[in-house]
């Protein structure tokens, strides 16, 4: 009988076990205030964490929406904390239209993490530049690769569905491989990889909207976000999105 081990990285407070439905879990500190949980099991461990598992968004604890809806149409591989939000403004129809227009579409993987949580995505250190964000799991395939690093060498533009996907390609610069990326991309930041970005919109003093300044610009950023707010723009996880290019 094989005996697979999986890590969690999560708060302590997250983190808790049911007597003889997870069998195996043991816990211990890691980075930061983080704990490193590990179960051992036979099998997938996935239909164990979706049988016994409660998703931590109290944001959106009132929601009514069946599993496979909260996810992009392009989603493949289980493991994100979170949404990547920009994506679920996709469908299959869309991104069939785009490709005849010739777009090419690559997909990589970011399972987001603890950046959602508020206690990581706000800033609030005193300087912009201290703020810290937790590592989150990344893959880019070699096919991925080789579409996007060819595309630009053909003086292609590469657009980014959503902050995760910046992030990635710029901590990787596109090459093949997977791991752990820390990136903090915040004012000052050059970037080499992505040319335009399509995002949702994010509150005041979050990492994410850091982002959004060190690619667009603090005066045009202030500018966009007073029209959206004049006009009642939904923000955050289900809100509108923006393409900055």
């Amino acid at each position: 009988m094989d005996t697979a081990e999986l890590d969690f990285r999560l708060p302590r407070r997250l983190i808790s076990f049911v007597p003889g439905r997870l069998p195996g879990g043991r816990r211990a500190p890691s980075v930061d205030d983080l704990w490193l949980a590990r179960f051992e099991h036979d099998g997938d461990f996935v239909p164990l964490l979706e049988r016994f598992g409660h998703r931590f968004a109290p944001q959106h604890r009132n929601m009514k929406r069946k599993s496979e809806r909260y996810r992009s149409v392009y989603a493949t591989k289980p493991g994100s904390l979170e949404i990547p939000s920009a994506g679920l403004h996709f469908t299959t129809d869309l991104l069939d239209r785009l490709r005849a227009k010739g777009v090419e579409v690559a997909a990589i993987t970011l399972h987001i993490g603890l950046t959602e949580l508020s206690q990581y995505r706000d800033i609030r250190t005193k300087r912009l530049e201290e703020h810290e964000v937790p590592a989150e799991w990344y893959e880019v395939t070699p096919a991925a690769s080789r579409a996007i690093l060819a595309a630009r060498r053909r003086g292609g533009r590469v657009v980014a569905v959503g902050t995760t996907v910046v992030r990635t390609l710029e901590a990787t610069k596109a090459r093949p491989g997977s791991g752990w990326t820390d990136l903090y991309i915040h004012p000052g930041y050059r970037f080499r990889i992505v040319d335009a970005m399509l995002t949702n919109l994010h509150q005041p003093r979050s990492s994410h909207l850091a982002m959004v300044v060190a690619f667009a610009g603090k005066e045009l950023t202030l500018t966009a976000y007073r029209q959206l707010v004049r006009r009642r723009y939904r923000f955050d996880l289900f809100g509108d999105s923006m393409l900055i290019t």
